[in-house]
This record gives structure tokens, sequence and C-alpha cells, in this order.
């Protein structure tokens, strides 16, 4: 499944291009706010949206709609809030402390594919990129190298609090789910896919696929898209 994405959709990529051309040339990184839309599918599910908010102190995740449910994370904190408007609830993602490990052996590697027809995007040069973990392909990847480093940060931040948990509850977790790349990449190396640049297209093993389809810098967000509704139920993720 993973070689299906060896061969990027063109006219997606083309659309990228014309779009990061066309807002103030992303060549150069302005200090504003980001606005990223991802569109995501899963085997036996339709697509559908994914926006990340981008802010100093901030990266809020939701389908692109400001009422809708999100996943909030305070930078300052580290602290994940996912908030559930229809059940009016706040799950709180708090790790535990915990003396769990991951005991099994993971070889980790990387390969660059050769590819000389990917369209830039933002003025720059995608690469295409494998991880792999003991010898299995977990990522198979587009990626651009400085482009948009706020993102960057703020979504390696995200991966690296949520591992925290992860570990927590490892023991918790599906046998089944408890494979090589879930431990490399979401406990014990949380943001490797991030390593080598944002990805604008991404496919996981599980079959998880994920393209950036707009971004706009400098966006301008209400300040209440940052909020935790005090008057929701209050629960805890970590126990």
């Amino acid at each position: 499944m993973l070689s299906q994405l060896g061969s990027l959709p063109l006219i997606v990529m083309t659309i990228l291009g014309i779009t990061a051309c066309s807002d103030d040339q992303a060549s150069s990184e302005p200090a504003g706010d980001l606005m990223l839309m991802f569109m995501e599918s899963e085997p036996g599910i339709d697509p559908y949206p994914l926006r990340m908010l981008v802010t100093k102190n901030f990266l809020r995740m939701d389908d692109g709609v400001d009422e809708s449910s999100y996943t909030l994370m305070d930078r300052v904190t580290g602290e994940i809030y996912a908030v559930n408007h229809e059940n009016r609830t706040v799950m709180m993602v708090l790790a535990p402390k915990t003396d769990n490990q991951v005991k099994r052996k993971l070889v980790i590697d990387a390969r660059r594919i050769k590819d000389n027809n990917i369209p830039e995007v933002g003025g720059k040069q995608p690469i295409h990129m494998q991880l792999l973990v003991n010898d299995k392909v977990c990522n198979d990847m587009y990626v651009v190298k400085d482009l948009h480093p706020q993102a960057v940060a703020a979504i390696r931040e995200f991966k690296r609090n949520l591992a925290k948990t992860h570990l927590a509850n490892l023991e918790k977790t599906p046998e089944d789910l408890r494979d090589d790349c879930f431990l490399a990449h979401d406990i014990k190396h949380p943001g490797r896919s991030l390593q080598f640049g944002l990805p604008i297209q991404e496919q996981e093993a599980n079959g998880l696929k994920r393209i950036l389809v707009d971004y706009k810098q400098n966006a301008e967000f209400k300040t209440d898209l940052f909020g935790v509704p005090s008057d929701y139920v209050q629960m805890n993720a970590g126990r």
C-alpha cells in the first residue's frame, strides 16, 4: 500500500505551488500566525479535513469549522485538551508518572527516494523520504525543508507531549497496535517525521494518508478559538 504514494498527485502539488507563490512568497517565513489545511483519509473512511491553527502559544486542530469540536495544545505548558461540544466534555491529556519502558529493539533508518519530477512548493523543492523501523517502511512522505518552521515546531511539541501519555498507557494499548512503527514514532522518537521538514504528503503503514491542500500565513484568528469551556465536564485521559 505504501508504494501507492510513490506517484505524487501532480494536480494537488500544482495547486499548492500556486497557493504558495500567491501567499507572500513563502521563501521568507513571516512571524504571524499560520493556518494549515490538510485532507486526511483512512481505510474504509471518506476523506475528511484537518485544520491546524498555529500561534506562538497554541496549536489547535479541528475540521475547519470554528464551532466544531477540537484539540488544543497550550505550547507554554504542554497541556493538551480534547473539547467535545456535543457531549460538553473536556478531556485533558496529562500523562501520569510511569516506569514503563519500550524494551523491544528498534532499528530506525531513513532513505531518500530519487524523484526529479516534483513541483516546487512555496519556492522550495520537496524531497521524497521513507522512514523505516526494523526494515519496515513506516512513513512514505514528501517533505519541504524550512517550510513553515513554526508549524514544524508546534507539531513536534504536540507529538512529544502525546508520547508521554502513550508510554504511560502502553500496557493498556491493544497488542495489535503496539507494532514497531508505533513504538518508535509515537513513543521513543516522536516527531521523527518532521526532522527533514514539513510533510506535505504522507502515508503511514496503517493506511492513514495526509495531504496539505492549503495554507495561509499572517492569518487572523478569533481569540476564543484558543480557550477551553469552563462549564464542560472535565476528565483526564491519563488516568
